[in-house]
């Protein structure tokens, strides 16, 4: 066990500064050479395409904020066998009586700036002229970050540029062009990242908000990159790569849009590899200490896994107290650090500065955490019964049996089942009893004696629930973080759970580990939660959209059923962790169409089901 002294030691002293990928500024991602043709009164527009993506692509008679795009087109398909894509809007133009509607025009436009062509035709264009608009990367941005070039008749009145409203100028009109989905600008294959780097991106899609933007790999947010509502704009992403590993990795942008009506759209931008280099990095970071005892855990991985290391120590008000040193043969510094006869126990979090032989960048902060529990945890349970539709309902709504059972024999089950039969406490879906079911569900999870937490019902990465902005309904992930004190790190009064397993799409994709209070992060040994003095806790979710219902005769999906059933079976009657009991049940005979990692689980993976549970 190593003690922090007070001697004063250096190798090279290491200033880091974040890298950024990109100076980014106030300026909007868009198609570049987009052109508009006028032949006869069709308006042809033609942009570069590439043959992997779709487009939007849409039209508003004005830019004033009464008025709104209106979708010409979504998913349009690129032209695959040119670079080029054309798209016809028919008889857009309403010539003069004195016009013969044989003239033509065209013009070209950039994103360098605006440009301007008068049209040249022995006609007049009487009704409407046409701006050709370049896409912003959001479809919701605001009209003054637009771009604009524009086409005017004669005798028509000169448009301003950028951002100005077209509603002095009777019949104009604009239009705009976007890739669907997400897309990150700038970053290629064979790319090397350090440090934090910044990344612009292009959000489009014809309806919704956008709600959540990350970058991830494997279905699974990376680098501190998540982002909720509401996002900025214009949109770009950070990522922390000093929180990955050293090594090639495949990121990809992932979005989602949410629309009043409960209406979602999920997009994830093509897969890109790129190596991540940095000389220290924290993949195996724990960021809480001191919630069962006075111990400490500071873990750090070095490029060069042969060299001598110190680790300088400050306190919440970057006072210094002293340094660690030592050697490493393997690239691995770690540090367990015994409180016991020194007066750091009360210090609410600590800084570190890592140096070697290279410059290093500091490490993030540790907290310390007190979260003291009076009983033996129970159970936060609920079920939304948002397939009555379906046939065999009583096969859906029991599924999660087993999990009823135990909590009610091992710390009780809060809010108490409200149906005839054994399943969880029953949430109403579109009926007047909704609000008030989700109010009792609400004050279960925020009980100070429920330290578990299963649910079954619609979900994201935002949050449970099925209509985002339906605050009654609908439980965000900010929410429970804000209620448990479990975000930001260290607060005095924080209220974790042990064990969520949350049956509902897309769970395993935002920060709702973080909001629980579990480690977001995969097969977390046991030796870092006992050398840091922190409980076991284990997050089970999904990391993609799942099917419930079948089509074909409306009935549930069994296999899901079942997959649900045997993972209770393996965790409660054979007493095997949460993990291997995943692994085992998507192994039997009769669980079909799912594998041991499509659920995500972080945190302890050899977290047994009535284990640490006091």
């Amino acid at each position: 066990m190593k003690t922090i002294n007070q001697k004063l030691f250096r190798l090279v002293v290491g200033s880091a500064l974040a890298y950024y990928l990109f100076s980014f500024t106030q300026k909007t991602f868009a198609i570049e050479g987009l052109s508009i043709a006028v032949p006869s009164t069709n308006a042809v527009l033609s942009w570069p395409s590439d043959s992997s993506e779709t487009y939007i692509i849409q039209y508003r008679h004005t830019l004033d904020a009464t008025d709104s795009w209106s979708t010409l087109a979504d998913y349009y398909p690129a032209d695959s066998s040119t670079n080029i894509t054309h798209y016809i809007d028919t008889n857009p133009l309403d010539y003069g009586s004195g016009g013969s509607g044989g003239g033509s025009f065209s013009m070209s436009m950039s994103s360098s700036g605006s440009s301007s062509s008068r049209m040249s035709s022995s006609s007049e264009m009487s009704c409407k002229d046409i701006l050709a608009l370049l896409m912003p990367p959001n479809l919701s941005g605001n009209s003054e970050s637009l771009m604009s070039s524009e086409i005017q008749s004669a005798d028509s009145p000169t448009l301003d540029g950028a951002g100005g409203s077209s509603s002095s100028i009777a019949g104009s009109g604009f239009y705009r062009v976007v890739r669907d989905g997400i897309h990150l600008i700038g970053i290629t294959n064979n790319m090397v990242l350090s440090g934090v780097v910044t990344i612009p991106i292009e959000l489009g899609n014809a309806s919704g908000q956008i709600t959540t933007i990350s970058v991830s790999e494997n279905e699974t947010p990376i680098g501190n990159s998540l982002q909720f509502i509401p996002v900025a704009h214009p949109q770009f992403l950070k990522l922390n790569t000093t929180l990955m590993a050293n090594g090639v990795h495949g990121i990809y942008g992932s979005a989602r849009w949410d629309d009043t009506n409960g209406g979602l759209w999920e997009a994830e931008s093509p897969v890109i590899s790129v190596t991540v280099s940095n000389e220290i990095s924290f993949e195996n970071w724990m960021p809480t200490y001191g919630e069962l005892d006075n111990t400490l855990l500071f873990r750090a991985t070095s490029a060069h896994p042969d060299t001598d290391w110190i680790v300088r120590v400050y306190n919440q008000t970057n006072g210094y107290l002293g340094y660690f040193s030592g050697h490493t043969y393997d690239g691995d510094i770690s540090i367990y650090w015994d409180f016991n006869g020194y007066s750091y126990t009360n210090i609410p979090s600590f800084s570190f500065e890592v140096e070697t032989e290279y410059i290093d960048p500091p490490s993030p902060p540790t907290y310390k955490v007190t979260d003291p529990w009076t009983a033996t945890g129970a159970w936060a349970m609920a079920l939304q019964h948002a397939w009555d539709s379906s046939l065999d309902t009583a096969s859906l709504y029991q599924q999660l049996n087993g999990f009823v059972a135990f909590g009610g024999n091992h710390g009780g089950v809060y809010p108490p089942k409200n149906s005839s039969d054994d399943s969880p406490y029953t949430l109403a879906f579109d009926d007047p009893a909704a609000n008030a079911n989700w109010a009792a569900f609400r004050s279960a999870i925020y009980n100070p004696i429920c330290r578990n937490f299963v649910y079954f019902g619609h979900g994201g990465q935002v949050g449970i629930g099925y209509n985002t902005f339906n605050t009654n309904r609908f439980i965000t992930a900010t929410e429970i973080a804000n209620r448990l004190h479990t975000i930001p790190a260290g607060q005095t009064n924080r209220h974790a759970y042990r064990f969520d397993f949350i049956d509902a799409c897309s769970t395993a994709l935002g920060t709702l580990p973080e909001s629980f209070g579990i480690l977001h992060r995969e097969n977390v040994p046991a030796s870092d939660y006992i050398a840091s003095s922190t409980r076991f806790s284990t997050y089970v979710g999904w990391p993609q959209d799942k099917v419930i219902g079948l089509i074909n005769g409306r009935y549930p999906n069994y296999d899901h059923i079942h997959f649900m059933e045997w993972i209770q079976y393996e965790l409660i009657g054979n007493q095997r962790t949460i993990k291997d009991a995943i692994i085992h049940a998507s192994h039997n005979p009769n669980v079909h169409g799912f594998g041991e990692n499509d659920l995500k689980v972080f945190g302890y993976w050899d977290l047994q089901i009535g284990t640490f549970n006091n």
